[in-house]
């Protein structure tokens, strides 16, 4: 198993297993977030990693963006956090997952960083299962609330 930068050629599996993590995504979210997540972008300040089979098939994929603003637990500002992370059924606990983490572990080791961080639902028991297996600890629990006033 091997990783591998987001590319143009990896575009449409990208995109496809984007949408099964987010069913709420489109082809439209996804071009306009292309541009960003590719490694050679010019802000340098989001990164996407696909992860590939020893037959060559794309099983998974992380999103990272570089977040300045308040993210709780954090040390230190900017840090590089886990906007997306996502493997196929068939794969899920071959370490694929891990190796994503170990990723992004490494390109934010290589620019100094020294944390990256994460989220996920306080119902998805598998998504925390998942975070506190590759080593991340918990910081906090937020319940997001909205009142609609029209």
């Amino acid at each position: 198993m091997k990783v591998e930068a987001l590319a143009e050629r990896t575009f449409r599996t990208w995109s496809a297993m984007r949408q099964q993590l987010w069913d709420h995504h489109t082809d439209e979210k996804d071009q306009a977030d292309f541009v960003r997540y590719q490694k050679k972008s010019a802000e340098g300040t989001a990164i996407s990693f696909l992860a590939v089979s020893e037959e060559g098939r794309h099983i998974g994929f992380l999103d990272a963006e570089l977040r300045s603003d308040y993210v709780g637990g954090a040390e230190r500002s900017p840090v590089w956090y886990v906007e997306g992370i996502f493997v196929v059924p068939e794969e899920r606990g071959k370490g694929v997952g891990r190796l994503l983490i170990e990723t992004l572990e490494a390109h934010a080791r290589s620019q100094g960083y020294s944390e990256i961080a994460s989220d996920c639902d306080l119902d998805d028991t598998m998504s925390e299962a998942f975070h506190k297996a590759v080593g991340f600890r918990e910081a906090a629990r937020n319940i997001h609330l909205i009142k609609r006033i029209s």
